[in-house]
């Protein structure tokens, strides 16, 4: 795998924590791709903008990654709670949805897709169509299946796409407590999902508490976080973690074992905020 398209919102992100608010460049579009870039990928994302376009170019530029977008009347916009491990997110503005024409035309010689949707209608259904026809291996974050498509706090929410996306994905990440939601709206554990979607390998994570990664063959394999200051800013973590493992899994071919260990210490750096800095993602 060398070059990777990555789908899904770029964000203007507002980061509370305590009496601390920071605004900042944000989504698995930029997160993700920083991670598979500065991994030696060739990344290009696909996405929409509104009026913050030029914060968006010029962080790409900075890294070397490039970017197809479409123009929107708002830019993805979300307030995140955070205190601890635990974060609370609120939208106050959608992107347009990204289209198959889009992806499309982005499309040709990718070896691997990348979808991290904020939320349901991020990107649009045909998109889903067109790879479920299998061109090219694909990745997924759930969460975007997993929350309201309105305005406001992100309640528990089950997409109807959610079996669509698990069936065209060979590798997926899902955070302990999404994964909890899955199951109760599916009644299948972890182990079922992989069999019924034909997933190759699931990724679950619980921030600093590490996580585990399930394969279709049934073997689990946990792993722990690594040691983050307290008081950190997890927002993205998870995001850097996932591009972190991919990479190293289908580039490097490490095993799962060192693949998790790998993206860990990477995760740990961006909660310290020494991976992708504050001031390089700042509003």
């Amino acid at each position: 795998m060398r070059d990777v398209l990555v789908v899904g919102s770029v964000s203007i992100d507002t980061v509370v924590q305590g009496d601390l608010a920071r605004i900042k460049m944000g989504g698995v579009a930029v997160y993700g791709a920083v991670t598979f870039r500065r991994f030696g990928l060739q990344t290009t994302v696909v996405t929409n903008i509104g009026r913050e376009v030029d914060l968006f170019l010029k962080l790409f530029q900075q890294h070397g990654i490039e970017i197809q977008y479409g123009p929107s009347v708002s830019t993805t916009t979300c307030t995140n709670y955070v205190a601890g491990n635990e974060r609370r997110s609120e939208f106050a503005a959608f992107a347009q949805p990204i289209s198959v024409e889009q992806v499309l035309d982005a499309l040709p010689g990718k070896e691997h897709v990348h979808l991290g949707p904020l939320h349901p209608l991020d990107i649009d259904s045909a998109v889903l169509e067109v790879l479920s026809e299998g061109w090219v291996p694909v990745s997924l974050d759930i969460q975007g299946y997993l929350r309201s498509p309105c305005c406001g706090s992100t309640a528990a929410f089950v997409s109807e796409q959610l079996s669509t996306v698990l069936n065209l994905a060979s590798v997926v990440k899902a955070g302990n407590t999404e994964l909890q939601t899955i199951n109760d709206a599916t009644g299948m554990d972890v182990h079922e999902l992989i069999r019924v979607h034909n997933i190759n390998e699931f990724v679950v994570t619980a921030g600093n508490l590490g996580g585990t990664v399930v394969l279709a063959s049934g073997e689990e394999v946990r792993y722990q976080a690594m040691p983050a200051p307290s008081g950190g800013d997890p927002t993205g973590a998870g995001d850097v973690f996932f591009a972190a493992y991919i990479a190293s899994r289908l580039n490097q071919k490490l095993d799962v074992a060192d693949s998790c260990r790998h993206a860990a210490e990477v995760a740990a750096m961006q909660v310290s905020g020494q991976y992708i800095r504050g001031e390089q993602l700042a509003v």
